[in-house]
């Protein structure tokens, strides 16, 4: 009797199922295809950029910018002319810098630039 119920948990306890032999293994799954990343950095720096270079000092990447790369995107007028622009999805206010040019003054319509002895007008596009 003792070898009977041995052989019956051998027998429940191995792959095999009477009636249809041995059990297979389910077919594999396809495997995805791989495809290309492309990072959209949408207008800032790639952070896999490295931030400074191989003496340990910083890289600065804004040195690049074109005053035709800027766009004006609005302005926000204060109280008492304390006036703030976005440019370039950055909030700037009078004597900050964008790359290399300074915000000189910040109007209702216009943002006023400086790059050493240079000036530029920033206007905002109007949507016809």
């Amino acid at each position: 009797m003792k070898r009977f119920f041995l052989i019956v948990f051998l027998l429940l306890n191995t792959n095999w199922v009477w009636a249809d032999g041995p059990q297979k293994s389910p077919p594999s799954q396809p495997q995805p295809q791989e495809q290309d990343f492309v990072y959209n950095d949408h207008g800032k720096r790639d952070p896999f950029w490295s931030l400074v270079n191989s003496k340990g000092a910083m890289i600065n990447y804004d040195n690049d910018i074109l005053i035709s790369d800027m766009i004006l995107e609005g302005i926000i007028v204060g109280t008492d002319g304390k006036n703030l622009a976005i440019i370039n999805n950055i909030i700037v206010k009078p004597n900050d810098k964008v790359g290399l040019f300074v915000v000189e003054e910040i109007e209702s319509d216009k943002v006023l630039l400086r790059k050493e002895q240079e000036s530029f007008v920033l206007k905002i596009k109007k949507e016809e």
